[in-house]
């Protein structure tokens, strides 16, 4: 077939490169969970003790992980928002993201605050009496003031894992190159 009909059935129906472009950006973007950063902007650790995290462990009557006296990885709690990242065709653009209500919190950061009432009084009272050694000091020490607090607010740093950087713009040039010189048409 000559090159300008490929290059007008290439047009005609680009889907194979906008799915090519679309698989790219959503593995790009699940990686950057992986590697802690993305488009060369490196992820703020967690806090450590993750405060947030122990609150809303022991409101929702679970008892604390290990992983909330851990910095890293941050941005990953359940590994939910990173298997919800999708991207969708519209017309001839290429959307990626995920659709999950906090994604714009990690991405942008936010300011989160916990009441703490009553019942989250006493899930920390039993969780700092059933810790020890260095573990019940330092949980102590960063969460024991909370018995006199009535609410915590923190704010969480942005940790942007939607981006389109230099590399990515050189991989779909070439990813177009291969497509409009026929290496994905049907």
């Amino acid at each position: 077939m000559p090159l300008l009909n490929r290059l007008y059935e290439a047009t005609r129906d680009p889907k194979g490169l906008a799915d090519a472009v679309g698989l790219y950006m959503v593995g790009k973007t699940q990686r950057a969970f992986r590697d802690q950063q993305r488009a060369g902007v490196a992820w703020a650790p967690r806090s450590v003790p993750n405060r947030i995290g122990i609150l809303e462990d022991l409101r929702q009557g679970k008892t604390p992980s290990e992983r909330r006296f851990e910095a890293r990885p941050a941005a990953i709690d359940t590994g939910r928002l990173r298997s919800s990242i999708a991207y969708r065709v519209v017309g001839d653009t290429v959307v990626f993201g995920s659709n999950l209500p906090y994604a714009s919190d990690v991405q942008r950061g936010s300011t989160k605050t916990v009441q703490i009432d009553g019942t989250i009084r006493a899930g920390l009272a039993a969780w700092l009496r059933s810790l020890s050694g260095d573990k019940k000091r330092q949980a102590r020490a960063a969460m024991g003031w909370l018995f006199r607090a009535g609410s915590l607010t923190v704010t969480v740093p942005p940790r942007p894992f939607v981006a389109v950087d230099d590399d990515d713009r050189k991989a779909i040039r070439a990813m177009a190159a291969k497509f409009f010189g026929g290496e994905y048409l049907k």
